[in-house]
């Protein structure tokens, strides 16, 4: 290239920046006065003082001429007509007599052995077994304290199922009470004074005692006692064992074949004894004895002699 050439070159690029140079002082001053003219007019603006605005005038309201209303009188109605009082007929109250039940809270488990059961909650399930009739209509008292001794027996039944002697299967509602059987004792003179080979039938008396055998069916679930006080009949707990021990008695010797056997007490002794006066041999045997044996007999002569 040419020293001439150069110097033209050199001539064209510093007259290109210089005018870009200037179009930016331009550019600079131009828009930036611009906007230095807009911050002082606001700033003129907000240094202006802001008008008080004059108090306003109250407004008193104009006194209105109050409007008197001519007063109508109405007539007085009559004054109403009082009605005669009705005397109010008093109610004496009618004394009721309740039927004194107590529950029965324990169960014979074995001769002279109780079981004590808890006492029922008053919110305990209730059987919806309908009680017999029998216990408030029949005149004979002794049946009376026996359907009340059932009646507590089915109350209990609803929470001590198996005490009572009832299978889990067992619906109450089918539970029946049999005749009472009568429970007989022998005097002590006669006990003391008693022979060998002596009838012990003539020797029975009255123990002032009875056992309501209870059945589901055929078969007998437990007894319930009811003794008499020279008063009153009193009903008594349920006797689970001597249900199942009188169950094999009457299955050993049934009435059907002529056989009746009777049920003895000893006063000074626990449990129940029976005899079968139709046997040959005159026997006494533990009404417990028929729970391990297939029906052996005690001798007579040998149950008088233990209870002297």
């Amino acid at each position: 290239m040419s020293r001439k050439k150069f110097y033209v070159l050199m001539a064209v690029l510093t007259v290109v920046f210089g005018g870009c140079y200037w179009f930016y002082l331009h550019q600079l001053t131009h828009v930036g006065g611009l906007r230095a003219q807009r911050i002082f007019s606001e700033l003129s603006l907000a240094s202006r003082s802001t008008p008080i605005a004059a108090p306003a005038t109250p407004v008193v309201p104009a006194l209105k001429t109050p409007v008197v209303s001519p007063v109508v009188q109405t007539p007085a109605l009559p004054a109403p007509v009082a009605k005669p009082a009705i005397p109010q007929t008093e109610a004496f109250p009618v004394a009721v007599k309740p039927v004194a039940a107590a529950p029965v809270n324990r169960v014979i488990v074995g001769k002279g052995i109780y079981m004590q059961l808890p006492p029922l909650a008053a919110s305990a399930q209730k059987s919806t077994l309908q009680r017999q009739t029998q216990a408030f209509t029949d005149p004979n008292p002794l049946l009376q304290a026996g359907n009340l001794a059932f009646a507590n027996l089915i109350d209990m039944a609803n929470s001590h199922l198996d005490a009572c002697g009832f299978l889990p299967d067992d619906i109450l509602q089918n539970a029946r009470l049999g005749d009472p059987i009568p429970v007989y004792q022998i005097a002590a003179a006669d006990r003391a004074h008693y022979q060998a080979g002596q009838p012990v039938k003539p020797l029975l008396k009255p123990a002032e005692r009875w056992m309501f055998p209870v059945f589901i069916g055929p078969q007998i679930r437990c007894m319930i006692q009811v003794t008499h006080t020279g008063h009153n009949y009193v009903p008594g707990g349920p006797s689970k064992i001597l249900g199942v021990t009188w169950s094999k008695i009457l299955e050993k010797w049934p009435a059907a074949e002529g056989f009746h056997p009777q049920l003895i007490v000893n006063p000074e002794m626990p449990g129940y004894y029976f005899s079968v006066p139709e046997l040959a041999e005159q026997n006494i045997t533990d009404t417990d004895q028929m729970i391990y044996s297939s029906g052996e007999l005690s001798p007579a002569a040998v149950i008088m002699a233990s209870w002297r």
